[in-house]
């Protein structure tokens, strides 16, 4: 049985390092399914803690309050009515001026302009969400702390680790930003990566990829997935395996079926790469990877039934020259079993 193990223990125990090391609020970032771990799983583990969750789209936001009805919970990408975001008790953003005066319309309508809780998005460099002008932004926070709740401000660093110079820029340019404003309320500030954590004066951190044990020396991955070898082929020199001729044997051998495939996030990039671990010992994907299933060599000890595990998603990303968030949110997609381990 395909299985994805969810360590509550190691997940909220990066939590607490992360926000030990921050000294702030966490915003926690469940989007994507929690970055492939799963939605419902991740917010059972976020129970009976403080934390405030990040979504991208206001049918997360929705999904998430199913599993989290007392919580804090902010939507930082689509929108799809003002209404039903009040009803849920979800927090928005605001990207520009004419998508404010689009919320106010809209919330005027049904008396819900002043229940509308909302976090400015200010761009310092990325050049995908929120305001540039300074001039807009003044107008914007302006109009927005006239008719709506007004929870926060924040950014998202774009170059933390590749480009400490342009980090300092979006850096000078966000406190800038905030000093314009004024800084008599305690506002929200959301900052993307795990390497930032005390780099601009904030009342909160957002965290993403550094919460589910990647990015930092001082977490863990929270996620383990494990199969087993469900059945076992001889091969002869010369027989081919899998589709197209992805592999041919060059000697007699065995070859475990591992029934995990594309279909489950296994991405056709790992092959000739090492992906499991069974009896102590990493195996390679050999033969091209099928939707349901891929194939590895087995050795004298090993047999059907046998456990499966899969290797840790940086080790992954590495082999395919991938990023670890693409590895992990294509796991999204895995048919299997998912189990939460306290």
């Amino acid at each position: 049985m395909n299985t994805k193990i969810i360590d509550a223990t190691i997940f909220l125990n990066n939590l607490k390092e992360i926000q030990k090391r921050a000294q702030k609020e966490l915003c926690v970032m469940v989007k994507a399914d929690a970055y492939g771990h799963g939605l419902k799983e991740i917010a059972s583990c976020l129970q009976n803690t403080p934390y405030v969750c990040g979504v991208f789209s206001q049918a997360e936001g929705i999904d998430l309050r199913k599993y989290l009805p007392k919580h804090r919970i902010c939507v930082f990408g689509m929108l799809e009515d003002v209404k039903t975001c009040v009803e849920q008790g979800l927090e928005i953003s605001v990207h520009s001026l004419q998508q404010a005066k689009q919320y106010y319309t809209e919330g005027k309508k049904r008396g819900l302009c002043s229940a509308l809780r909302v976090h400015i998005a200010i761009d310092t460099g990325m050049h995908r969400f929120g305001l540039q002008q300074r001039k807009e932004l003044c107008k914007t926070y302006a109009f927005c702390k006239k008719h709506f709740t007004l929870c926060g401000i924040y950014t998202h660093f774009c170059t933390i680790d590749t480009n400490l110079q342009f980090f300092k820029q979006q850096q000078a340019l966000f406190q800038e930003s905030l000093q314009k404003l004024g800084e008599r309320l305690a506002y929200a500030t959301h900052v993307g990566g795990g390497l930032c954590l005390d780099a601009t004066p904030s009342s909160m951190l957002r965290v993403g990829l550094l919460a589910y044990g990647y990015g930092a020396p001082w977490v863990k991955p929270c996620l383990q997935i494990k199969t087993q070898i469900m059945e076992m082929k001889t091969l002869h020199k010369g027989d081919m395996l899998g589709y197209n001729e992805g592999f041919i044997a060059t000697e007699t051998m065995r070859v475990g079926i591992v029934p995990l495939g594309y279909g489950d996030g296994i991405d056709m990039r790992l092959k000739d790469h090492y992906a499991f671990m069974v009896n102590g010992t990493e195996r390679k994907i050999i033969g091209n990877v099928c939707m349901d299933c891929c194939f590895i060599p087995l050795q004298k000890k090993d047999n059907v039934g046998d456990e499966v595990c899969a290797l840790p998603a940086n080790r992954w990303a590495e082999q395919m020259n991938a990023s670890v968030y693409e590895v992990l949110c294509n796991l999204k997609h895995m048919r299997a079993y998912s189990k939460i381990k306290q």
